[in-house]
């Protein structure tokens, strides 16, 4: 049985990468203080590889360096976990996967990956070489909502081989298998190389009330690190093209069609929202119990936030002892 991985508070990964939290779009530039004592490549359209050994067989994980929002946010932190923005979304779509890779980097020899345009259509992975995925012990992406799901199936196209499932779950125990919709992962199937996406602890993306909750982001993190940090198998996995989706660059930009930052159409419809129509590709006939049940949970932790607060009326009636 592994060891459970404690459910704590870490502030401590806003204030260590306070300045990614704050851009818009990181890049080179914004992640590179976090990253220049490892091996750079960055490819023609723009992927950024960084490696920390010279060895093939290692664990690759990857995350992708866009979000969907406008402006720059302006990042406030509750109570030392609850991460939001003042200015639009906090952008934890997915700020939350660059901060987990850089993690990696600093806890095991692997391999990490930051892919532009992710939001955009997987614009930037259908570009990546994916033979020199191939070496590698398995690929898996941070850029899931919640902080429980375990996707190992993306828009109908079976990412892993059963065996890998079960050696993940070991790990993961508060983890539940659910159905993902479209990210880089699905793109790299070429690779022939047991693939997933993990929960980073983020709620409400791709809208301006979206947060991010830093200690589900942290104990999948630690849970991260004692499933890469044990696993040595090396398997090779081929997919099956979805007859609908597919997963090569071929297919690309056809999956999912309005997928990736905001549906401008439904931007129309004072009824139908772009968040709206983010749900609904996201959980299909489920989206709105799932839309409710993340509004209630939200307008939960306004209240209890609020009833927490001091009672400014009552300054200056005390007295001094």
């Amino acid at each position: 049985m592994t060891e459970k991985i404690e459910y704590k508070k870490s502030s401590s990964l806003f204030s260590k990468y306070e300045y990614i939290w704050q851009q818009r779009n990181n890049t080179l530039d914004s992640i590179f203080w976090f990253i220049q004592k490892y091996h750079i490549e960055m490819d023609d359209y723009g992927n950024i590889t960084v490696t920390n050994t010279d060895a093939k067989d290692v664990p690759a994980f990857c995350c992708h360096l866009d979000t969907v929002h406008t402006q720059d946010p302006v990042p406030q932190l509750i109570k030392d976990d609850i991460l939001l923005s003042f200015a639009g979304g906090i952008g934890g779509d997915d700020k939350c996967g660059i901060i987990a890779c850089l993690e990696m980097l600093e806890t095991m020899p692997c391999k990490c990956i930051f892919f532009r345009d992710e939001e955009t259509g997987c614009k930037g992975s259908s570009k990546y070489d994916t033979e020199s995925l191939k070496d590698n012990l398995f690929l898996i992406e941070i850029d899931r909502r919640s902080g429980t799901d375990l996707i190992f199936n993306s828009g109908g196209t079976i990412l892993c081989d059963d065996q890998f499932k079960d050696e993940v779950k070991a790990y993961f125990p508060h983890g539940e298998e659910a159905q993902g919709t479209m990210t880089d992962v699905n793109v790299l199937g070429d690779a022939e190389i047991n693939m997933m996406n993990l929960s980073a602890g983020y709620y409400n993306p791709h809208s301006n009330n979206e947060y991010v909750i830093l200690s589900e982001l942290q104990r999948n993190i630690d849970c991260l690190k004692a499933f890469a940090g044990n696993y040595c198998a090396k398997r090779k996995f081929k997919r099956e093209v979805n007859k609908y989706y597919g997963y090569s660059s071929e297919t690309q930009g056809t999956m999912f069609p309005g997928y990736g930052g905001y549906d401008y159409e439904y931007d129309r419809n004072d009824d139908y929202s772009a968040t709206d129509a983010w749900y609904k590709m996201q959980f299909g006939r489920n989206w709105k119990q799932v839309k409710a049940e993340d509004e209630a949970y939200l307008r939960q932790w306004e209240q209890n936030t609020q009833n927490s607060a001091p009672d400014k009326s009552a300054k200056g009636k005390s007295k001094k002892k």
